[in-house]
C-alpha cells in the first residue's frame, strides 16, 4: 500500500504505552522510549512524505548519541529490567524486557535506517547480513538458556511461564527479522526496518507491527507482526490490510516433538523458536563482513550446529514463504480508514 496511506493509520505522537506498568517500571522505559519516539517521528515523517525528516549530518549526529546510550546504559537497563521480572514474576514485570526488545533488535539494524533514509541505491548488502549474523547470534543465547532449564527439568514448569512466553517471542522476532532481511538481500529497494513505539505499541492494536517494510522506489510500505504460534484470535485481531503475520511455527517451520512434562513419556508438538537462527549461524559464510568479531561468531557457530542437532533445514522454505507473502501485501490497496478504526 502506498506509504503515505500507511502511516496515516499511526498517530505521529504516541500515546501511553502500557497502561498495566507501575511507576518504577514506567521509570525503566522513559529513556528507551524517548529513543523510539525519536526513531518514530523520523519514520513517520519519511513515509508521509518520502523525504527524510533529518539531514544525512544530523541523523549520524544522533545515532552517534545514541550508540553511546545504548553502550553505557542498555545492559544494566535490561538487567534491571530481567531481574525485576524474575522476582515478581507478573505478566506486566516481564512485558518490559519486550519493551526493550525494541533496541536490541533497532542497534544491530542501524545501518539500514541510514541505507533506507540515504542511500539511493537501496539497503547494502553487507549491512543485511552482518545484522542477520549478530541477530542469530543473539538467538543462540537464549536457545542455550532454554537448553539448560531443560536439563534442569523446569522451562516448561508452570511458574516460568511467563519466562518462557517472553522469551520465546523475543527469539521468535529475531528469526522473522532474519528471514524478512532476505528480502532485502535479493531487492535492495526493499528496506526492512524494526518498527518504533508509534508503529509497535498503541491502542487499538489492530494496526501493531514489529517491523515495517519499505519499497522505496514506489513508496509502499507494510506493518508485519510476529508470532511464535498464530492463533485464530491473532488473524482476527490484526488489520490485514495493514499488518502481515508471521507465524514462526508454520511459517519458519520453528516447532519440535518435546516432552512438556518430566513426569510423563508422552511428546508433544510445540513451538520452538531459534531454529531459523540457529541453522542461518551453522551456514553462514563470513567472508566480507568486516564490521564482527570473527572469533566470537565462529564460538557461535559451534554451539547453532549442536543446538541445531538433527534438524531438517528449512530455511530456504521459510525465507521464500516470508518472502512470497510480503511482497503480495506490499501491493494491497487498504480500505480508507474512518474515524471510529483510526488509530487515536
Amino acid at each position: 500500500m502506498n506509504a503515505e496511506t500507511f502511516s496515516s493509520a499511526y498517530e505521529r505522537e504516541p500515546g501511553r504505552v502500557d497502561r498495566h506498568l507501575d511507576s518504577e517500571q514506567e521509570r525503566l522505559l522513559e529513556r528507551p522510549n524517548d529513543w523510539s519516539k525519536t526513531f518514530g517521528y523520523i519514520l513517520h515523517d519519511y513515509l508521509s512524505t518520502g523525504v527524510s525528516p533529518v539531514t544525512e549530518g544530523e541523523f549520524k549526529k544522533a545515532m552517534i548519541e545514541y550508540g553511546h546510550w545504548f553502550s553505557a546504559d542498555f545492559a544494566s537497563l535490561f538487567g534491571q529490567a530481567l531481574s525485576q521480572a524474575e522476582e515478581s514474576n507478573t505478566p506486566e514485570s516481564y512485558s518490559l524486557l519486550n519493551h526493550l526488545n525494541f533496541h536490541t533488535i533497532n542497534r544491530v539494524m542501524l545501518p539500514l535506517w541510514s541505507d533506507t533514509l540515504f542511500n539511493e541505491k537501496g539497503v547494502q548488502r553487507s549491512h543485511v547480513r552482518e545484522a542477520q549474523t549478530i541477530l542469530s547470534s543473539y538467538g543462540i543465547h537464549y536457545m542455550k538458556d532454554r537448553e539448560d532449564r531443560i536439563k534442569k527439568g523446569t522451562y516448561f514448569d508452570p511458574q516460568f511461564a511467563e519466562y518462557r512466553g517472553v522469551s520465546s517471542g523475543i527469539l521468535n522476532e529475531y528469526d522473522t527479522a532474519i528471514a524478512l532481511l532476505d528480502i532485502s538481500l535479493k531487492d535492495p529497494d526493499i528496506a526492512i526496518l524494526p518498527a518504533p513505539i508509534q508503529f509497535e505499541s498503541q491502542q487499538p492494536s489492530s494496526f501493531n507491527s514489529d517491523f515495517i517494510a519499505i519499497r522505496q522506489s514506489n513508496r509502499q510500505a507494510r506493518g508485519i507482526q510476529a508470532k511464535a504460534r498464530c492463533t485464530e484470535e491473532n488473524y482476527f485481531n490484526y488489520d490485514p490490510d495493514y499488518v502481515t503475520l508471521i507465524d514462526g511455527f508454520n511459517d519458519l517451520g520453528n516447532s519440535r516433538t518435546v516432552r512438556t512434562d518430566s513426569r510423563r513419556s508422552r511428546q508433544s508438538l510445540v513451538a520452538w523458536p531459534g531454529l531459523l537462527s540457529a541453522e542461518y549461524l551453522t551456514y553462514v559464510k563470513l567472508d566480507g563482513l568486516k564490521n564482527l568479531n570473527n572469533k566470537v561468531v565462529l564460538q557461535n557457530k559451534f554451539q547453532a550446529r549442536q543446538l541445531l542437532g538433527s534438524t531438517k533445514p528449512y530455511a530456504k522454505t521459510a525465507n521464500a514463504r516470508v518472502s512470497e507473502r510480503v511482497l503480495y501485501d506490499l501491493e494491497r490497496q487498504a480500505a480508507p480508514l474512518v474515524d471510529t478504526v483510526k488509530l487515536k
